[in-house]
């Protein structure tokens, strides 16, 4: 995630720390994350400080400090995007879904998991993918949206089983218990349409997952949904046991709380299958676990368990306080989804005025670049530019023995033009020059930049010496059917040009340097023989 290399030995500690212990010492993690944040505020490491906010966000979740959690993750969202730390921001959405449907808000919960796939389909986070993949199929799942809950969770399995195949397990991709979750969900599918075989089928598979990395939530689930089975199947003694075993496990908090959903299922089944005293022992412990979490969502699932028992039973005194309290936990529901919009809101518009800052700056940097590798008078190459590029492509054609050559150039007899005509009209021919000698370029392998004043430079890569010397011709003539008048010209009464060039494949003791001092040469010899022509020479002519 970071270059570790750059940091002091007591940030690495903590980022190592972090990493390997976060999900299981969340407490003393909380802390230490918070130690990095105030390494990183004093450095100014900005994606560092997201990072070690991040890893706050995601540990107060997991001591059930949902509101906390919430804000935070709310706010480093953006930053961990412009630091381009993509697999944090899809698991930001991730649990901030989570926490949204926790608390009732399903439209809320499905856009920050399909925000989380965007991100995920752009910076391809397969194993994320599969996780918010599943989260969208459990969302499908809680309104019996049975066909999309199971496409879903297919997805997440047909990705978790490619993944296993590409690198012969889940981890360190997905963990063991993630891949027996997604089976677990297949499970509950089947059992909801009542197919027992693909039910047991899915439940084979998510226990032998569970069985390699035994976590309580996931055990619990698992039997929940073989009582169920059992239920379906006319098997009694199956039943019996998974129910004995259930309530055996009620004292487990953090298990049941983990797995929530499938304790609220499993208590309405004990509901329709007439197993009251089971009922309504689970119902209390839930509703002590949940009026400590203080989430009026969680409190107003169990109540939605009183109302319907109570009106099966026909207990209208229960059956209407049950009611009103169902209404005053709603109205708390509103409150708290009207305050998770602005929250996302604000996130949307964070992203999108980091997105317009990274957009104007990468601009300007753009323009600071062109302006910095760019002649102003010409739009050639500057001198800086051409040079570089000559020496980047003798490299290249040293390394692959292949054909280079360098043209130097210049207008003949531009003093006289411009003491004659003046600076305007000389930066005209300049100009001029310069456009003849760019629509080179349309031919592969050229490439034209000014070198200083009135001279220019060319660059021929992979061009043999009979095709060099018809550019220099073409060149030649292009200067010339523009007729330029030049009345003080010495050489002919119009602009024309001195061109000299050198051409060779260059050896491994030769640099780029030689080849334009040859270049320099055979444009001398050119000036001394009269002007307003060209000449391009190779090894051979030296001998």
């Amino acid at each position: 995630m970071f270059d570790l290399n750059r940091f002091d030995d007591t940030t690495r500690e903590l980022l190592n720390e972090i990493e390997k212990n976060r999900l299981v010492e969340p407490a003393g993690i909380l802390e230490k994350s918070r130690k990095l944040a105030e390494i990183a505020e004093a450095q100014e490491e900005r994606g560092l400080y997201a990072y070690a906010l991040f890893s706050q966000a995601y540990c107060l979740y997991l001591l059930n400090q949902i509101e906390e959690s919430s804000m935070i993750y709310t706010q480093i969202i953006p930053d961990l995007a412009l630091t381009e730390q993509w697999e944090l921001v899809a698991r930001s959405y991730s649990v901030l879904g989570i926490i949204s449907s926790g608390s009732g808000n399903v439209p809320m919960a499905m856009d920050n998991y399909l925000q989380g796939l965007r991100v995920c389909k752009e910076h391809e986070l397969t194993a994320v993918s599969v996780i918010l993949d599943c989260n969208i199929g459990v969302l499908y799942l809680g309104f019996r949206d049975i066909a999309n809950a199971i496409k879903y969770f297919t997805n997440a399995v047909e990705t978790a089983e490619r993944i296993r195949e590409t690198h012969g397990d889940y981890e360190p991709y997905l963990a063991k218990f993630q891949a027996a979750t997604l089976y677990l969900n297949l499970t509950a599918c089947y059992v909801y349409s009542g197919n027992i075989v693909e039910a047991r089928k899915n439940m084979r598979i998510a226990m032998k997952l569970e069985g390699e990395q035994p976590t309580a939530s996931l055990h619990m689930g698992l039997v929940m949904q073989e009582a169920q089975i059992s239920f379906l199947a006319d098997d009694t003694d199956g039943l019996e046991r998974c129910i004995a075993e259930i309530d055996q496990s009620m004292d487990n908090f953090g298990a049941v709380l983990d797995a929530f959903d499938d304790v609220v299922e499993y208590a309405s089944f004990l509901q329709k299958i007439g197993r009251d005293s089971e009922f309504w022992n689970l119902l209390t412990t839930l509703e002590e676990l949940v009026k400590a979490t203080k989430s009026p969502f969680l409190y107003r699932r169990i109540v939605e368990l009183k109302i319907n028992h109570y009106k099966a039973q026909g207990e209208s005194k229960e059956y209407m306080l049950a009611t009103g309290l169902y209404y005053e936990l709603s109205m708390k529901m509103e409150e708290e989804r009207t305050e998770s919009y602005k929250q996302s809101l604000s996130v949307r518009l964070r992203l999108e005025e980091e997105k317009q800052a990274k957009e104007e700056m990468e601009t300007v940097a753009a323009n600071l670049r062109v302006r910095s590798e760019i002649d102003a008078l010409t739009g050639l190459r500057n001198r800086f530019k051409i040079v570089n590029l000559i020496e980047e492509s003798f490299i290249q054609c040293q390394e692959e023995e292949k054909p280079f050559a360098v043209e130097l150039l210049d207008v003949d007899y531009f003093k006289q033009y411009n003491d004659n005509y003046g600076h305007q009209r000389g930066d005209i021919i300049l100009k001029e020059t310069a456009e003849a000698i760019h629509s080179l370029e349309r031919h592969r392998g050229i490439y034209t930049g000014r070198y200083g004043g009135d001279e220019f430079l060319i660059v021929y890569v992979n061009r043999t010496k009979d095709e060099v010397r018809a550019f220099m011709q073409e060149l030649k003539d292009i200067m010339e059917r523009r007729h330029i008048v030049h009345e003080y010209s010495l050489c002919n009464d119009i602009v024309t040009l001195s061109q000299g060039a050198y051409h060779g494949i260059p050896k491994a003791e030769c640099n780029y340097k030689q080849f334009m001092e040859d270049a320099d040469k055979a444009l001398y010899k050119i000036k001394k023989s009269g002007r307003n022509n060209f000449l391009v020479t190779s090894e051979e002519d030296k001998e």
